[in-house]
């Protein structure tokens, strides 16, 4: 049972990085104009996304936009 919970929180930390820089790359890609001034929103949203792991990259595979910009940390 040992090796399904680390699977488990591997692929889910893995899915949390993959939404974070997504999201994050496109928040600041899609409006540059704006990105310096709401970099705290955009980073803030993007943990919410990181935290939420499958269930966000389901959500990012939904949307279609999944690496659209690219994957950026900051």
């Amino acid at each position: 049972m040992t090796i399904g919970w680390l699977i488990f929180w591997v692929v889910w930390v893995a899915c949390g990085v993959l939404n974070y820089g997504s999201n994050f790359a496109y928040f600041q890609e899609n409006w540059p104009e704006l990105a310096k001034e709401h970099r705290r929103e955009d980073t803030r949203f993007s943990w919410f996304m990181a935290v939420v792991g499958p269930i966000g990259t389901l959500i990012l595979l939904l949307e279609g936009d999944l690496l659209q910009y690219g994957w950026r940390l900051h």
